[in-house]
């Protein structure tokens, strides 16, 4: 499967993506995410780890419409890994919904970030 979703911690929608990525599965994890931040009671913060991905189909602009670039229970969004040509596409699809994202190189640094996001948004 080229991407997964699964709720960490509570507050953690934790997407793991690798090839082949197709748009039946990006539309179907977009309707578990929607699920997820509907039922919030606090913001949900983003891991995206994409280091599997080398390929991505066409007209990847159109994530600007998930969820997890549009609902208002977003918090922090974390991409991991991603290749240089996927980091510039989310950084457009980003910049076309004013939002915003942490770059890291590794897992662990990006759940250094958010836990430190969670730690400073709790006080």
């Amino acid at each position: 499967m080229g991407i997964t979703l699964t709720l960490e911690q509570g507050n953690i929608a934790h997407y793991r993506l690798s090839d082949p990525l197709t748009w039946p599965e990006i539309y179907a994890i977009d309707v578990q995410a929607r699920e997820i931040y509907d039922t919030a009671l606090s913001p949900v913060h983003v891991l995206v780890e994409a280091q599997g991905v080398k390929h991505v189909p066409d007209g990847l602009l159109k994530v600007r419409a998930n969820a997890e670039l549009t609902h208002k229970n977003v918090g922090t969004i974390v991409v991991v890994g991603a290749p240089v040509f996927l980091q510039y596409l989310i950084e457009v699809a980003l910049r076309l919904t004013r939002k915003k994202a942490q770059f890291c190189k590794s897992p662990e640094e990006a759940w250094e970030f958010l836990n430190r996001e969670i730690v400073q948004t709790h006080h």
